[in-house]
């Protein structure tokens, strides 16, 4: 699922078309991550962005620095009343896609772990040739580079440096209320009341090509030999997010999400674990514990609004995805965890805990604690 597009859906339902003054804004956003601390690293969200938007024929400028990431983006640049341009340039150091951590058997295997980095460009049409309908194309590339860590062992074989030509196309159909959590970046979990419904293809073309990975059978026990991309990789997603209210104070959301690939690696393949906003959450799994290209998984929530600002209620999550061990087998692990939450929103201001425990987790591998935090605060100018 592309969250990017998900905000620009939303943004030009609710933005209108006449020109504006630009304003800027800035959002910051402190999060932290957290688990069976003998067994699960802790890691670290720090957020800052500036966001100057009501540009010429409705376009937007943002500069986001995220951790690891910066990212330089212009959209939104009405080119006629149902098409827009957009543009994207990405630079990710040492920890994409999260391979500086390699969980196996309810271990942080650290000998086959090591730095991924990349720069990538893109650029998109979005159309909206009917209501609510969207359809967007976009064209990206990216340059890989690959670094062995002080604990990498020197029998694992990195990546290729590769060049990848990454097209894509994205449907959607967005039936979902406006949210400040569709505008404001530093509210991660936008408030659902409604329905939208989106799929997308990707296509990769990687120049160069190579088996990776735990190999050697003399060095590694098991060995990991899955990661065998081929120069043309293809990814089929589907995804769902609905919200509806139950009388006054309560509301319940669904979040359910469909992944299929052919000849990926662990590059590409989607992140599974934790409960923060940049993977499939599962409560009590460790952030990017798995990393699977054929899953399916659904998450449903209780909200009960406290106050006017608050609001807490239980989460539970199940996920279905082929070789959570890792070790190229094509058997199919189902996982499920469940939790609670607690949301507050006031002015400027945005605090979020999120967790729980994973029986699922456990039973697949019982030395793994199975519990997980999620903290953030997030706040921005108004």
């Amino acid at each position: 699922m592309n969250k990017g597009l998900m905000i620009f859906v939303a943004l030009a339902l609710s933005t209108p078309i006449a020109h504006a003054e630009p304003q800027g804004r800035l959002s910051t956003v402190g999060a932290v991550e957290a688990w069976d601390a003998n067994k699960s690293p802790l890691h670290v969200i720090a957020m800052v962005a500036y966001d100057l938007s009501g540009l010429k024929n409705g376009s937007r400028v943002s500069a986001v620095f995220n951790t690891d990431t910066l990212r330089l983006e212009y959209d939104g640049l009405r080119l006629s009343p149902r098409l827009e341009f957009g543009s994207r340039l990405t630079g990710e150091y040492k920890i994409a896609n999260l391979l500086s951590d390699y969980f196996r058997a309810g271990e942080n295997d650290l000998s086959r772990t090591f730095y991924s980095s990349y720069v990538q460009g893109q650029a998109w049409l979005k159309w909206n040739p009917l209501q609510r309908t969207y359809v967007s194309f976009e064209l990206g590339a990216r340059r890989w580079f690959f670094a062995e860590r002080g604990s990498t062992d020197p029998d694992l074989i990195l990546p290729e440096d590769a060049f990848v030509l990454e097209p894509r196309l994205y449907l959607t159909w967005w039936g979902l209320a406006d949210d400040a959590g569709w505008r404001d970046r530093h509210r991660v979990f936008p408030h659902l009341s409604g329905v939208a419904v989106g799929a997308s293809i990707a296509l990769n073309y990687q120049h160069s090509v190579r088996p990776w990975g735990a190999r050697n059978v003399a060095a590694f026990d098991p060995i990991d030999p899955r990661n065998t991309p081929e120069q043309v990789q293809v990814g089929v997603t589907q995804w769902l997010k609905g919200g509806w209210h139950l009388g006054q104070p309560l509301r319940i959301e669904l979040s359910q999400e469909l992944g299929w690939m052919t000849g990926e690696d662990d590059l590409t393949r989607r992140n599974i674990g934790g409960m923060n906003p940049y993977t499939v959450n599962v409560p009590g799994v460790p952030w990017a514990y798995f990393h699977s290209g054929d899953y399916g998984s659904a998450m449903l929530s209780l909200h009960w609004a406290l106050t006017e600002t608050m609001e807490i209620g239980p989460v539970a999550s199940v996920v279905g995805l082929r070789d959570g061990d890792r070790v190229g087998s094509t058997d199919v692990d189902v996982v499920w965890g469940a939790g609670g939450l607690l949301g507050w929103r006031s002015g400027p201001w945005q605090a979020d805990i999120r967790g729980g425990f994973s029986p699922g987790l456990q039973a697949l591998h019982p030395n793994q604690g199975a519990w997980s935090a999620f903290m953030l605060v997030g706040w921005a100018s108004q």
